[in-house]
């Protein structure tokens, strides 16, 4: 079984932090063996388009994010093709809708049934993430952007098989938190 990890949720949860160290703890199985690319970076496929609009405070639509969540879908599968490839890889992408994570699954699936998609979706309280976020550096997303992301989440249920809801605000440090995903997550794998 080949496996893509998507871990999701609004800005400020830590995606890219915790997909990098997932990437870093299951090197051995990476199949992104480069060390500068352990994972996949999600934001990094935005279009043009989308920055601008995120740059400029504008929410992005449905319509902004779909060509979006295809690419890094088709992405993240032709990775297995890679020569040497191992057996899982780490996506982060905020996947803030159920029909949003649906078709990723469902579009990894189509392209190769082998490949068993995994969502870690972060969530946490809506003032740490506004911190967070704005302590960032040189990000086009800014705070003001987090009402919007948060407004438009729809958190996973207990019928969303093979998603694993983490409260990132729930944790004393990012250790105690990557250890907890890395425990939940091995039950999958």
């Amino acid at each position: 079984m080949k496996y893509i990890v998507i871990v999701g949720g609004p800005c400020g949860t830590g995606k890219s932090t915790v997909a990098h160290e997932l990437a870093l703890h299951y090197k051995d199985r990476n199949i992104l063996r480069d060390e500068k690319e352990v994972y996949i970076e999600g934001d990094s496929f935005h279009s043009h388009a989308n920055i601008e609009k995120m740059s400029s405070g504008i929410p992005l639509t449905d319509e902004d994010r779909l060509p979006w969540l295809i690419t890094l879908a088709r992405y993240s599968s032709q990775q297995f093709t890679k020569e040497n490839s191992g057996d899982i890889c780490f996506l982060s992408c905020s996947a803030l809708k159920k029909k949003y994570r649906d078709l990723l699954i469902q579009t990894i699936t189509k392209i190769n049934p082998d490949i068993h998609p995994i969502v870690i979706f972060l969530h946490g309280d809506p003032e740490v993430l506004y911190k967070r976020v704005s302590g960032r550096k040189n990000h086009f997303m800014k705070p003001q952007m987090i009402k919007s992301q948060l407004d438009t989440t729809e958190p996973p249920d207990s019928f969303e098989l093979s998603c694993i809801p983490i409260d990132t605000t729930s944790y004393s440090t990012i250790k105690d938190e990557i250890d907890d995903v890395i425990g939940r997550l091995n039950k999958y794998l």
